[in-house]
């Protein structure tokens, strides 16, 4: 996590217009705060 920047999680297919949120996302995004806020990891903005 201290040589990371940015994390992008793609919530919908790139390209196209008017598509529905992809639900598997939220497990994802749960997976990356819990990486934020485990014990170690840089300080910083982890707010959700």
């Amino acid at each position: 996590m201290s040589q990371l920047d940015l994390i992008c999680v793609m919530a919908v297919e790139p390209g196209f217009a008017e598509q529905k949120f992809i639900d598997a996302t939220l497990p994802k995004l749960d997976q990356v705060a819990d990486l934020i806020r485990a014990p170690g990891a840089p300080a910083g903005d982890a707010s959700p």
